[in-house]
């Protein structure tokens, strides 16, 4: 019989809450929403601002694929348009591959 037990030190863990759920009527967001408290919550322990900085990419794979990128921005933006999180641009932005920049926002919940 195998272990189903985690082997990884920091396993992903995605989790949806049913009163996310009822407020915004969306899966996604529901999920973001427990996703950027969890990483608030590790940056005021850690850091001395509350803002998180994630690349849409990543964002992705800690949802474990479930959502596409545009299903993600999609509910981001609702998540924005509801104040429940505020959104600006990383000031610490590179200049990355062929003259591209990787725009990655950083995110703020409000709770």
């Amino acid at each position: 019989m195998s272990s189903i037990a985690s082997t990884e030190r920091f396993s992903v863990l995605v989790i949806l809450r049913r009163e996310y759920l009822d407020i915004t009527g969306n899966f996604c967001a529901a999920k973001l929403i427990e996703y950027f408290r969890h990483w608030t919550n590790w940056k005021l322990l850690n850091h001395r601002t509350p803002w998180i900085y994630q690349p849409l990419k990543r964002i992705y794979l800690d949802l474990m694929g479930e959502h596409s990128l545009h299903v993600i921005r999609r509910a981001i933006a609702l998540l924005e348009e509801m104040g429940i999180i505020e959104k600006k641009k990383n000031p610490g932005n590179v200049r990355i591959g062929h003259g591209s920049t990787n725009y990655t926002s950083m995110y703020s919940i409000d709770y």
